[in-house]
């Protein structure tokens, strides 16, 4: 059994329930269109508007008398509103907004029996806001090049080729990298930073760096001394 319930301010809401088509422009259906509307975020009220629907079918087919009757009622109610489902409310006031469905009409005065199928509060948003635009674009890309990297061909290579220059390539890449570490990520090793770098050519084929001294040294007076 449903429990009973009695409006707390009758007159008010059988004033409203009478001005349902009134406060939809004049018409019973907009309350229908909102209905399949939210139905479709709304769960429950999607649940109900199946049902309707199937009534609605089971009516019109002559398989079974579903009376139903959707109206809508708004509090507080004065002549001239419009409902907040399909038009903003009155500046200055927020509007509490019923949609009723009953097998006929409703006498507010009297105790009544129903479900609340689904309640939610709704923000409306205001008709004029102090807002900002920002824009975020590309510096000018006809800037001079920061760096240029120049490839020299192998020794012996008349030209490039392909492996070649994928090597080239891919060392500069890496010592790109390499030069954009941190201390942060080297850890320990960061004691030993900032470090010169010299390239060594064992082969002595290029230029290159070779901080060991000779084992042969001639003094001064020509003589060769072993070390």
């Amino acid at each position: 059994m449903l429990p009973r319930a009695t409006a707390p301010q009758p007159a008010q809401l059988a004033t409203a329930l009478a001005a349902s088509d009134a406060l939809q422009g004049g018409s019973p259906h907009p309350v229908r269109r909102w209905l399949s509307r939210y139905g479709r975020v709304r769960p429950a009220v999607g649940r109900l508007q199946e049902v309707l629907t199937s009534a609605d079918a089971l009516d019109a087919g002559g398989v079974v008398k579903v009376p139903a009757t959707v109206r809508v009622a708004q509090l507080p109610y004065a002549p001239g509103d419009r409902w907040v489902g399909e038009a903003a409310p009155r500046a200055g006031t927020e509007p509490l907004s019923l949609v009723v469905v009953s097998p006929g009409g409703i006498d507010p005065a009297r105790p009544v029996q129903g479900l609340v199928v689904d309640e939610w509060t709704e923000v409306v948003p205001a008709e004029k806001v102090q807002t900002g635009l920002t824009f975020e674009y590309d510096a000018p890309g006809a800037a001079a090049p920061q760096a240029v990297l120049l490839g020299l061909a192998p020794q012996g290579a008349t030209n490039w080729q392909p492996a070649g220059l994928a090597q080239v390539l891919e060392e500069a890449l890496d010592l790109a990298l390499a030069r954009a570490v941190d201390l942060d990520s080297i850890g320990a090793a960061g004691q030993f930073l900032p470090a010169l770098h010299f390239p060594t050519n064992v082969a002595e084929s290029t230029t290159t760096t070779d901080f060991v001294p000779d084992a042969t040294l001639t003094p001064q007076g020509g003589q060769e001394a072993n070390r």
